[in-house]
């Protein structure tokens, strides 16, 4: 849109008292190449007014949508379908970025040969606290471009900022299960790792904020209101483990939600019987869990 080289997607649930600091670290870009692109997920508080007065002051480029609560995954889907940028670089509307930021992306991105551009879906990033401290660990320095799940392998801890080229996110989209508004992000960028690398930009780009009533906080807990992709990340968590105890404890947590989700059925075809009766009693210890944590 309107040639800018960089869409920086916020999906926004009810924090419009957040998004006037995200709003103003983009105002502070020492580079303007970037459009904002805010969906509003069914906030009963005041973002649209928030977001009509941002609009008004046009002192950035803005595309602003509204939308029924969907969840996080749901608004991802729509804004990477209708982006129309090279770069997509989805920011949590409770986080905001460095001052230079996208000066840092579309620096690296213009040293990236056209050649190793075919082999990468984008670049990862460094997120940070408020106070400067690394979110988790840097990369490893002697590590240029690595798949996510190969960065981790290899020492990487931390939430990252992940910055994909448009035409490859858009191939990737987030399963959208009827009713359930949570899915843990991964499941997706495992996928991606299966064919692309990751340029990595050994540098801060992203400060962030882990609230009380965040994703991040309340993950288990929204797992248990949206079992079915809850089944499905764990099926698919099982499926690339690489110990028998992982899969064992992935496949167990696969079919608690499965009866979460009233898939008994499915869950036993996929399992086999016998497998099912085996892991049974330790899905009641699963449940007995969730159920002392006031999670059910």
């Amino acid at each position: 849109m309107d040639g800018a080289l960089i869409t920086i997607f916020t999906p926004t649930y009810n924090r419009a008292y957040k998004l006037p600091e995200l709003y103003n670290s983009l105002l502070r870009q020492t580079c303007k190449d970037f459009i904002w692109y805010v969906i509003n997920d069914g906030s009963s508080d005041n973002t649209e007014e928030i977001m009509k007065s941002f609009l008004q002051e046009r002192k950035i480029k803005i595309k602003y949508e509204s939308q029924e609560n969907g969840g996080k995954h749901s608004a991802h889907n729509r804004a990477a379908a209708n982006c129309e940028t090279t770069i997509f670089f989805c920011v949590d509307s409770d986080d905001y970025l460095t001052d230079d930021a996208i000066e840092k992306i579309k620096r690296a991105w213009q040293n990236i040969s056209a050649q190793k551009l075919e082999l990468l879906s984008g670049i990862v990033a460094n997120k940070m606290y408020k106070d400067g401290r690394i979110v988790g660990t840097e990369f490893p320095k002697e590590i240029s471009m690595a798949g996510l799940s190969q960065l981790y392998a290899l020492g990487k801890k931390g939430d990252t900022a992940l910055i994909f080229r448009t035409e490859i996110i858009k191939q990737y989209p987030f399963p959208l299960f009827e009713g359930e508004r949570f899915f843990r992000e991964h499941v997706i960028y495992d996928e991606i790792d299966k064919k692309y690398k990751l340029y990595v930009l050994n540098d801060a780009v992203y400060i962030c904020e882990y609230l009380d009533d965040g994703l991040s906080k309340n993950a288990t807990l929204l797992e248990m209101k949206s079992p079915k992709g809850a089944a499905f990340a764990r099926l698919h968590d099982a499926k690339k483990a690489d110990s028998l105890n992982r899969r064992f404890r992935n496949l167990t947590a696969y079919l608690f939600f499965s009866i979460v989700a009233k898939d008994f059925k499915g869950a036993m075809k996929e399992l086999g019987i016998i497998k099912t009766v085996l892991m049974l009693p330790f899905t009641f210890l699963g449940y007995i869990r969730y159920k002392i944590k006031g999670q059910i």
